[in-house]
């Protein structure tokens, strides 16, 4: 069985130039959000294409949540270097 790991991407979609047909699993490590150097917006669509990856291949892709996400379960209470507040559902 081949699998791949794709940890902390912070926004960057690197991760696109990967043939994932040739991978049994593909395990993203969270941390999707939350760069210094990559727009909200451009953030925001490399997660919906994450979203959109996972349910193309729903069997094979496992998409695991990162500090960075779970930040944003319990704001304001937990904030780490990064976060924009302004990205937070009120």
């Amino acid at each position: 069985m081949k699998h791949i790991i794709i940890p902390d991407l912070h926004g960057r979609n690197s991760w696109q130039d990967i043939d994932f047909k040739q991978f049994d699993k593909v395990v993203f490590l969270g941390d999707y959000v939350d760069s210094f150097t990559e727009e909200d917006n451009a953030i925001y669509n490399n997660l919906m294409a994450i979203i959109k990856l996972k349910r193309k291949y729903w069997n094979r892709v496992i998409l695991l949540l990162g500090n960075h996400e779970v930040q944003y379960l319990h704001f304001p209470r937990y904030q780490i270097k990064g976060f924009p507040a302004g990205m937070q559902r009120q």
